[in-house]
């Protein structure tokens, strides 16, 4: 009987071995380990975590296979730029401690690890440009005249840290300036340079060459700094060439049009009836006079058939009831497609705020839009 009793310790003790041999066999491991925040640089030639200094990052950490008995990880960071907590918080040193550590997490069965460049970079986004109202290339005013130069200036980008200017005059005497607000007075005839540049470290300036006269003579454009659009009829159409706003024809950027569909065309899911009015309505800011008004077409596509071949002009001072400037006006140049601009087109001097322009002509033949770059108007002197 006790020889019995042995055998089956034994065989026991055996089966028991077995057990404790198979579940070692069947343990799963984590063989896998990616953080989300990752992602490729081409700098390092390594996946790189890349954090602002005055920003933390939270790792999501995930592990492979799903079911392995101990997903937990381990996290150290070697370097002088950033601190890592045990649950996974990256914290920079501090504003200005700018530069690379790395990053190592290891999984706690010591089955695997990964490794990950920390990147640590400037929280600060300089000025990269500054740029000036096309109204303002070389302008020209009378003695006396004040303007806001911070009104046609642009800085960019939109989101830069410090996007605060400074305003100089090369001869105060010419033309003086606040140097903070940009507003300027034309204190005598002659010549002066105005310089914006900006206050932060990036070193970007501008400058404005303006002239002073004792009186303006000949064509001048109106500045355009105010002019809101009241109005566009019928609705835009989506165009992925040009930027299709309603303003994008007094935008000073000739790589923006005003896109407009013909009356009895149908573009981009929109249809304009045979006998539908095409038209936009400016608002001027103020009552203004003007005498002549000058169109420059799109420039990247030179296909005649873009273009309005006439324009009607209305104005009104209240918005609402609008007299007739002129009808069916040609617009110069429309067919030659060797013309970028129509040249100042003269109309009876007219003193509105609001300007209503309606298409009039147009080549039916061909295209589904009228479009122009920039629209402008002005007063001969």
């Amino acid at each position: 009987m006790k020889q019995i009793l042995f055998k089956y310790k034994i065989i026991a003790a055996l089966i028991g071995l077995l057990y404790l041999s198979s579940c070692s066999d069947d343990s799963i491991n984590v063989v896998n380990i990616a953080v989300q925040e990752a992602s490729y640089s081409s700098t390092y030639e390594r996946m790189t975590i890349t954090l602002k200094d005055n920003e933390t990052v939270q790792l999501n950490i995930h592990t492979q296979p799903l079911d392995a008995e101990n997903q937990d990880v381990a996290y150290d960071i070697t370097g002088n730029y950033a601190t890592v907590s045990d649950e996974g918080l990256i914290t920079p040193i501090g504003i200005g401690f700018l530069g690379q550590d790395t990053l190592t997490i290891s999984s706690l069965d010591g089955a695997t690890s990964v490794s990950y460049i920390v990147d640590v970079v400037t929280h600060v986004v300089l000025v990269s440009s500054i740029t000036v109202s096309s109204d303002w290339v070389d302008p020209t005013f009378e003695v006396g005249t004040t303007k806001d130069l911070s009104s046609v200036i642009t800085v960019s980008p939109d989101n830069a840290t410090n996007g605060v200017v400074a305003y100089t005059s090369s001869d105060p005497s010419v033309v003086s300036i606040d140097e903070s607000t940009g507003e300027l007075v034309c204190e005598s005839e002659g010549e002066a340079i105005i310089t914006v540049a900006a206050t932060d470290e990036s070193g970007v300036s501008t400058t404005v060459d303006i002239t002073v006269v004792a009186e303006v003579t000949g064509d001048v454009d109106l500045h355009r700094t105010e002019w809101t659009v009241e109005q566009v009829s019928p609705d835009l159409p989506e165009d992925a060439a040009i930027v299709n706003a309603p303003d994008s024809h007094i935008d000073g950027d000739a790589s923006t049009c005003l896109s407009m569909i013909k009356p009895g065309k149908t573009y981009s899911g929109i249809t304009v009836g045979a006998d539908e009015e095409v038209f936009f309505i400016l608002d001027l800011g103020e009552e203004q006079t003007f005498s002549y008004f000058r169109i420059l077409f799109r420039s990247d596509v030179v296909r005649a058939y873009l273009r309005p071949y006439a324009i009607s002009l209305l104005g009104s001072n209240d918005g609402e009831t609008y007299t007739t400037i002129e009808e069916d006006v040609t617009v110069t140049n429309a067919d030659d497609v060797e013309k970028s601009e129509s040249g100042n087109i003269y109309i009876p001097e007219s003193t509105y705020r609001y300007v209503k322009v309606v298409f009039t002509d147009w080549d039916a033949s061909s295209g589904s839009t009228m479009q122009m770059a920039e629209f402008y108007l002005g007063l001969t002197h």
